[in-house]
């Protein structure tokens, strides 16, 4: 808040782009656990994202880049909301996790027997619109 309101003090545009847990094909345990502590109550809420560390930085460019016509602001970037208690298990088997977020017993977070998908209101529009302009006025550039 504090960034935002100086940002807005010194009539300087800034952008965050505001990924959610990052991965990639070498996922690590160690950097991932402290994103992960909460984990229950976002997956919980629908609020568990992940995305690709390569589509991340590829994002940070673009907004980068977009910045001379007018983007500002905050945007998620993820690929992926993590719905289901299956896909919650399969998150932590890569990160070599287990029960960190599917729980068990009387801690468990989504119902094991039915597979049933926790609503998410996280939305990524702002961003896909911008990468999609971006390219559209880009292939148009080199045409």
């Amino acid at each position: 808040m504090a960034c935002w309101r100086k940002a807005k003090e010194m009539k300087v545009n800034l952008v965050t782009v505001c990924p959610g847990l990052l991965m990639d094909s070498s996922a690590c345990q160690d950097s991932s656990i402290p994103y992960l502590k909460g984990g229950k109550d976002m997956l919980k809420n629908g609020h568990l994202a992940i995305e690709d560390v390569e589509k991340a930085a590829e994002a940070h460019v673009f907004v980068y880049e977009a910045m001379d016509n007018g983007a500002g602001g905050r945007y998620l970037c993820f690929g992926n909301v993590i719905r289901k208690r299956s896909e919650a298990i399969e998150l932590e088997n890569r990160l070599k996790i287990q029960g960190m977020l599917s729980g068990g017993g009387s801690h468990e977070v989504l119902n094991e027997e039915e597979d049933a998908e926790v609503t998410s209101m996280l939305s990524n529009a702002k961003l896909v619109r911008l990468i999609q302009a971006s390219k559209r006025f880009s292939c148009k550039l080199e045409v």
